[in-house]
């Protein structure tokens, strides 16, 4: 099972788009997928249209958990996330485990087990690819507990906030991973590199051309650049992936499909 996790430190920067461009790309490729909302802004979810409705569990029961398996066994989040995944109907490869706007309260929590019950959850899970959809932060439990179960990190960046945003959450990780040696654990976390979002190849604003030189010199810049489309506005404000928008969304696909190449093993 390959656990990848998608990040920035600056929001508006492709995070979602991706992560969801990733998890169909993955999809299509035959591989059982699960897409995991850890974002407290819910854009994924929404996107999905699969907000949790009244008694429905989402990832946030997950963090909310006893970490205490022996005190209080029923409330262990082991092997949770296959009990609570629903399948989409955007493919039938495509399982996701949504979130609630509730999931910021997992920031405040300080129970040092919370960043491990995410992990339990995926105990047992049968997925070929899982995706992580991660929150634009440099730390706390929710970040940490996709840097403890991720073996490979894609950042996303599209203007000049972004390349910022690359660079602070590539310092998170390089921190935690610094981290976990001093502490005796053997943590790798594949660091595959950028990618750009919504390139506009005619008439290229300059800053986005600074930005991709400068992604490029530090070579962490994946290709190809997925291309600015209103496909991909429409798709998200109508609920439907973009396969439903013409060749915009084609574009924006194939993009994906390139990059999930390079990405995916």
């Amino acid at each position: 099972m390959q656990i990848i996790m998608t990040s920035t430190a600056k929001g508006g920067e492709g995070k979602t788009t991706s992560a969801l461009g990733l998890a169909l790309a993955s999809c299509e490729r035959g591989y059982k997928t699960l897409y995991v909302d850890l974002d407290p802004t819910t854009d994924g979810t929404s996107w999905l249209g699969m907000e949790p409705q009244d008694d429905d569990l989402c990832v946030v029961d997950i963090f909310s958990a006893d970490g205490n398996a022996k005190k209080n066994p029923e409330r262990d989040p082991l092997g949770w996330a296959m009990q609570i995944a629903r399948n989409s109907s955007w493919h039938d490869n495509l399982y996701v485990l949504p979130t609630h706007k509730s999931m910021e309260t997992v920031e405040l929590n300080t129970d040092p087990t919370v960043e491990l019950r995410l992990k339990r959850s995926l105990v047992g899970a049968d997925y070929d690819v899982v995706i992580l959809d991660c929150p634009n932060r440099t730390g706390g439990p929710i970040l940490r507990s996709a840097f403890l179960i991720a073996d490979t990190i894609v950042y996303t960046a599209q203007d000049a906030p972004g390349l910022d945003g690359v660079f602070r959450a590539q310092d998170s990780l390089h921190e935690f991973l610094d981290e976990q040696k001093l502490r005796g654990l053997d943590a790798e976390i594949n660091e595959v590199g950028t990618i750009f979002c919504g390139y506009q190849a005619t008439a290229t604003p300059q800053v986005q051309t600074f930005v991709v030189n400068e992604l490029r010199e530090a070579g962490i810049l994946l290709t190809p650049l997925v291309p600015a489309r209103t496909a991909v506005e429409k798709s998200r404000l109508s609920g439907h992936w973009l396969d439903a928008f013409g060749k915009g969304g084609k574009d924006v696909i194939e993009a994906y499909q390139e990059l999930g190449k390079k990405i995916i093993k």
